[in-house]
This record gives structure tokens, C-alpha cells and sequence, in this order.
């Protein structure tokens, strides 16, 4: 493994703490019942990004620790300067570093087979995110709704991730529902922001490649038996059989 890539899951890890730590303790503009979703969803996504670089080392990965990354920035510009802001600026600019295209894009380099689409990508990634931005846009403080949501959105992007068909059925159904009503009872920008990033994971959950994910990639089907007189004589040979259908290292 680089050094540079081990750099990068140690610094991101300790940034994820450091702005966790920003959120909770000093002075965040965010409600409190916010401050604990947002800093319990960047520790999360904390260890999982950085389990991820470590061993999994899927494109997935990589813009995962970006997101990750660009959230920090954002609680950077609405929090105020102190020495924790400090310390946790200087990490995420060293994680950022470590994870600039070259070299880091070789390590993250995956084989095809491998690629997951785009969309069930952004789809778990959003449910997984889900919980900072219901914490940091709920004002003036998330609802009852919006903390199970929160919840939800977590083990819905676990179980996606282990392609449970079922997950779909939350993410189409039950999230769009969920949102609602975490929207109701908080400011107008609250929740035109909640309801429009409700519609566009609702939106990804009904795409085809969400679909493909949560599904196995070779559909299985019963074997029909044949007679070998009606198969073609090359198939056979090609798969190791004589024309009486036994296997030709018995014949």
C-alpha cells in the first residue's frame, strides 16, 4: 500500500473526529438534536471510508472519501474558527491531498467486473449521507420524523449494499413518506431542501441501475433436460462430451 494512500485513511479518519467534535462542542449553529445526527453520521461514514480505502479499494470508495470531504468544507464555512476548526481543516487538506487523482486513482483502480452503476452508487451513497444533511438543514431542529428517518436511511444503506431487493421497496415507498413528514413543522427553506434531496434519492431508488445492484448479476434458470441426439454435435464436443452424452474422459 502507498504511504500516501495510508496517509490519507489516517488524516480523513482523525478529520471525521476532529469536525465531529467541531459540531458537538464548539459552538455549531446546527440545533442539538442536529449536532448529534451530523456527528454520529460523520463518524459513521468516518470508519466506513476508511475501511473502504484500506481493503475494499473500489471507485465507490474514493468518492465516497471526496463527499466525505466536501461535507467537511461546508461545516467549515458555517462553524467558527478555534484551534478544534483548526486542527480538522489541516487534516481534511492533507486527507484531500492524499487522495488527488495521481497517484490514488491506480490504487482505486477496479476491474470492471467489479464497477457498480452509477446510480445505485449515488443511492447508497445519499442514504448513507442522509442523516448529516437531515441534521444540518432541519430548522430551527429535526423532528421525531426526521431522527427515525435518519435511522432508516442508515440501515437501508447497509442492507443495499448487501443487495437486498427489499431495500428498494424503502427507498421507494417508505423514504418519500419519511420525508414528508420530517419536512412538516420546520421552516419553508428546511423543507423545500429535504423534500427535493427526498425526491432525488426517491428519484435513483426507481432507476434500473439501482434495480440491477440490489440484484444477482446472473439469473439463474432451470436446467432443461435433452436428449444428446437434438444437441448439435460441436456443443457437445466443446464441452467435453461424446455424442452419447457421456463425459469423454470416461469413454
Amino acid at each position: 500500500m502507498p504511504r500516501r494512500i495510508l496517509l490519507a485513511a489516517i488524516t480523513l479518519f482523525a478529520a471525521h473526529l476532529a469536525w465531529a467534535a467541531k459540531v458537538s462542542f464548539g459552538g455549531s449553529p446546527i440545533a442539538s438534536n442536529g449536532q448529534a445526527l451530523v456527528s454520529a453520521d460523520l463518524l459513521i461514514v468516518g470508519a466506513v471510508v476508511t475501511v473502504g480505502i484500506l481493503l475494499d479499494r473500489t471507485p465507490w470508495t474514493r468518492k465516497l472519501a471526496l463527499l466525505s470531504i466536501g461535507a467537511q468544507a461546508g461545516i467549515a464555512v458555517t462553524h467558527p474558527v478555534d484551534i478544534t476548526w483548526l486542527l480538522a481543516a489541516t487534516l481534511s487538506a492533507i486527507a484531500a491531498f492524499g487522495l488527488a487523482p495521481a497517484p490514488s486513482g491506480r490504487w482505486f483502480a477496479s476491474p470492471a467486473r467489479h464497477q457498480v452503476p452509477a446510480r445505485a452508487t449515488a443511492l447508497a451513497l445519499s442514504l448513507l449521507l442522509a442523516p448529516s444533511l437531515i441534521g444540518a438543514a432541519s430548522r430551527p431542529e429535526p423532528t421525531i420524523a426526521g431522527i427515525i428517518l435518519a435511522g432508516v436511511a442508515l440501515v437501508g444503506a447497509w442492507a443495499y449494499t448487501r443487495a437486498l431487493v427489499s431495500v428498494l421497496w424503502i427507498a421507494r415507498i417508505v423514504w418519500p413518506l419519511g420525508i414528508v413528514g420530517a419536512a412538516i413543522g420546520l421552516s419553508w427553506p428546511s423543507a423545500a431542501i429535504l423534500i427535493g434531496a427526498g425526491a432525488s434519492v426517491t428519484w435513483l431508488a426507481w432507476t434500473s441501475d439501482a434495480r440491477v445492484a440490489a440484484g444477482p448479476l446472473i439469473e439463474t434458470r432451470k436446467a432443461i433436460p435433452l436428449l444428446p441426439e437434438m444437441v448439435p454435435a460441436e456443443i457437445l464436443d466443446s464441452a467435453g462430451f461424446d455424442s452419447k452424452g457421456r463425459p469423454k474422459d470416461q469413454g
